[in-house]
């Protein structure tokens, strides 16, 4: 059958099943490339973790199982079983809160327990140990020591159906995939809790910000007018900018463009044009004198760049994210539907925080969630759609019983300014008169005594609409 057809059957038996791919080595112990050496009790169980020759560490994964009743078939043969061991699973949904980021991304919490396991299926040496494995620890004791690197990695959240003779058929399971963030226990009670949450994740602030932070310093005082700079830098990073096409840079607040790059590393010799700025920019930054060991900070261009291109580059350049997570195609109908021509500019000086740049971009109109169902990450406009999306009835769009009504005062607004066409990128960016150009919605009619009689007011300021294009 199928998922969407069982669901549907009176008498139907759910299951849910939990899969953790966690990292493991393709190779075998001591033999070549691997290095290793020992006795044979002591090898390691091809984890990371436990490696004895980590340089030819061979990465693979490995899948590990549990669901919340007894169940078989899930497995390959000469897997470990699936065990049952889910007590409580729970989901929060993506939420979207339009012109506000990311909003409330989705996240999976699964809790089982913990029990004795004999290795089988687990430890690849499982016949040159001298212990009794199950009389050594607990199974999530042995696995959380031996797969200490278990964040970031996949999980999926299987929930269906069997077959009416008990028997396990994957068309009859809906999937949704997540990240592993935590796992905590097992506690004296032999509790285990794991969290998931969606791929955004990776696009926290505190994890990547774009430009990447520089080390890069002056070698030598320099004055206004100085044209060829020395430069200590020991990633080469400058450099390697230069050549991917990135050719501007940030001393203190100025902005200044190479133009020439010689040497190598850690010493390089820039020759740079000063007093200038992208074309874009009202403002040119000023050359000024700057001290030795000044801090060098490339910066990242992006000019007229259309937003799917920036998002991409974002996510998957920068934050690392798959690109299997991507449908291109479906990002590209989203731009074509009236789009085309809404593309942005801006120079990045400073390192910004990943998660802060896609809010700012979901300010224009976009909106970007993870749907962990389709395993993608979507983008859509705010653009109105009838075609697409049709008439909402109570009769053919929402669940009985599973939608209510509620006032959100807080997150009214009578007054919209927006400002944009930002003079130059060194400027702050919640300052008026730094920017040249202001539009503004504002509703009297709700602001007035017979209505709200209140004002509430929110400002964008927008880094990525010039106004010299």
């Amino acid at each position: 059958m199928s998922y969407e057809t069982l669901k549907i059957e009176v008498g139907k038996e759910s299951v849910t099943i939990l899969e953790l791919d966690l990292d493991a080595c393709s190779l075998v112990y001591g033999n070549a490339p691997c290095t290793a050496s020992g006795a044979a009790a002591l090898k390691c169980f091809n984890t990371f973790g436990t490696c004895q020759d980590t340089v030819n560490f061979a990465k693979t994964t490995k899948t590990f199982r549990f669901s919340d009743r007894i169940i078989d078939g899930v497995q390959a043969t000469g897997d470990a079983p699936t065990f049952p061991t889910i007590t409580s699973i729970s989901h929060s949904p993506t939420q979207l809160n339009p012109s506000k980021g990311l909003g409330i991304r989705a996240t999976v919490n699964i809790q089982l327990t913990d029990h004795p396991w004999s290795d089988v299926g687990i430890d690849p040496y499982l016949s040159d140990r001298t212990y009794d494995p199950e009389a050594r620890s607990t199974f999530w004791g042995k696995l959380l020591a031996r797969q200490q690197y278990y964040e970031g990695r996949v999980m999926r959240v299987k929930q269906g159906y069997l077959e009416a003779d008990g028997t396990y058929d994957a068309a009859n399971f809906s999937t949704r995939q997540y990240i592993i963030s935590s796992i905590t226990g097992p506690t004296p009670s032999g509790k285990i809790t794991i969290e998931g949450k969606d791929p955004l994740k990776f696009a926290d602030n505190s994890r990547v910000q774009v430009p990447a932070p520089t080390d890069a310093e002056l070698t030598s005082d320099i004055n206004n007018s100085t044209t060829s700079i020395g430069v200590t830098d020991a990633g080469g990073l400058i450099s390697a900018a230069y050549s991917a096409g990135q050719p501007w840079i940030r001393v203190d607040d100025e902005i200044m463009l190479i133009t020439g790059v010689s040497g190598s590393a850690p010493s390089f010799t820039l020759t740079v044009t000063r007093g200038t700025a992208p074309s874009f920019y009202a403002t040119p930054s000023t050359a000024d004198a700057h001290d030795e060991e000044a801090t060098v900070q490339i910066c990242r261009l992006y000019e007229d760049a259309p937003v799917d291109d920036i998002i991409y580059d974002l996510l998957v350049n920068d934050t690392g994210i798959s690109s299997g997570f991507i449908d291109t195609a479906a990002w590209q109908a989203k731009m074509d539907d009236g789009y085309q021509a809404y593309t942005f500019s801006t120079l990045l000086t400073e390192p910004t925080g990943v998660q802060q740049l896609l809010t700012e971009l979901t300010e224009h109109t976009f909106l970007l969630w993870w749907n962990e169902r389709t395993q993608k990450i979507e983008l859509d406009t705010l653009l109105p759609r009838a075609a697409d999306y049709g008439l909402f009835t109570d009769e053919t769009t929402f669940i009985s019983g599973s939608t209510s009504v509620a006032k959100n005062s807080s997150g009214r607004l009578s007054r919209i300014y927006f400002y944009y066409g930002h003079r130059n990128p060194t400027l702050e960016m919640d300052k008026a008169q730094y920017f040249e150009r202001i539009e503004a919605d504002i509703n009297l009619t709700v602001e007035g005594e017979n209505a709200y009689d209140d004002t509430r007011i929110r400002s964008i300021w927008s880094r990525w609409l010039p106004t010299a294009k």
